[in-house]
C-alpha cells in the first residue's frame, strides 16, 4: 500500500483531545493522530454501507455538525449582505464624490466608530 502525505491544520481544541488521547494510550501525538483519522474514516465508511446506529452520542454528533453548517451557511450570507450593502453604498457615494480615496477614509472611519459604539453597547457598556 502507497502512503500519500497529507497536512490538516487543527483547532486547539482538537488538538488537545488527540493529546489526551495520546496521553491516555502511550503512544505520541503524532500517532495518536493517525489513529484518529483512521477511526473517522472507518466511522464514515460504516455509516455510508449500513444504517447509522442509535448511539446518542453519534445522533448528538450529527446534530452538532448540522447545526454548525447552518451556522457556516449563515455567517456567509451575511458576510455576502454586508459585502453588498458597503458596496451599493459607496457607489452612491461615489456618484457624486471626485476624490475616492478620501471618501474611503471617511466610510472607514465612521464605520469604525459605528463599529466600537455597536460593540460596547454588547459589553454592557454605556
Amino acid at each position: 500500500m502507497s502512503r500519500a502525505s497529507v497536512t490538516v491544520r487543527l483547532t486547539r481544541s482538537q488538538l488537545a483531545v488527540i493529546r489526551r488521547h495520546a496521553e491516555a494510550n502511550g503512544v505520541s501525538a503524532y500517532q495518536a493522530a493517525i489513529r484518529v483519522m483512521e477511526a473517522g474514516l472507518a466511522a464514515l465508511m460504516s455509516t455510508a454501507v449500513s444504517q447509522p446506529s442509535e448511539d446518542p452520542t453519534g445522533s448528538a454528533l450529527g446534530e452538532l455538525l448540522a447545526r454548525t453548517e447552518r451556522l457556516e451557511r449563515l455567517a456567509d450570507r451575511a458576510l455576502y449582505a454586508g459585502c453588498a450593502a458597503y458596496t451599493y453604498g459607496r457607489q452612491v457615494a461615489l456618484g457624486g464624490a471626485r476624490d475616492a480615496k478620501a471618501l474611503d477614509e471617511v466610510l472607514a472611519q465612521s464605520a469604525g466608530e459605528a463599529y466600537r459604539r455597536q460593540r460596547d453597547l454588547a459589553r454592557g457598556g454605556s
